[in-house]
């Protein structure tokens, strides 16, 4: 449950910040969760009368199989981007061509699944939400190919 979680969180970054966002939010999502503590009888009432809050996707109006094809789209662009990240025969700037094709590519493939509508009202929540829940950690420098050592 929790990486999936992960996973719709690292998708919905992706949408909202870009590849850089992606990469940060792919980094974030490795990291540990921190350690909370057993609840006791009196916390569980609490918490279990806390209602969820629902997800970005879902009030956006946007269905889960097109957010799992949007995940699965999204993990194959960053299979390709690391691929020629690591390819040792090319230069940087034909690795940047490379990947601002796979780029294009993708968003290609991603411009079917939701309409601009809904894209719209999942930046919006997904800002709301991010406002609220101001996450930790600093964004990631260098290329696209920093995250991968090169």
């Amino acid at each position: 449950m929790r990486l999936a979680k992960y996973s719709c969180l690292i998708l919905i970054g992706a949408l909202v910040l870009g590849a850089s966002g992606y990469q940060w939010l792919s980094a974030q999502a490795t990291r540990p969760a921190p350690m909370t503590k057993m609840a006791t009888p009196a916390t569980q009432k609490t918490n279990s009368s806390t209602a969820k809050q629902q997800p970005c996707w879902e009030a956006a109006g946007i269905s889960k199989a097109a957010m799992d094809e949007r995940r699965s789209i999204l993990e194959s662009k960053r299979a390709e981007v690391e691929a020629v990240c690591t390819q040792a025969g090319l230069t940087d700037q034909q690795k940047m061509e490379q990947i601002r094709e796979i780029n294009q590519a993708t968003k290609q493939k991603l411009a079917g699944l939701i309409t601009p509508e809904q894209e719209e009202k999942l930046k919006a929540c997904n800002k709301a939400h991010a406002e609220s829940h101001p996450a930790g950690g600093a964004a990631h420098s260098g290329g696209p190919c920093s995250q991968f050592g090169r």
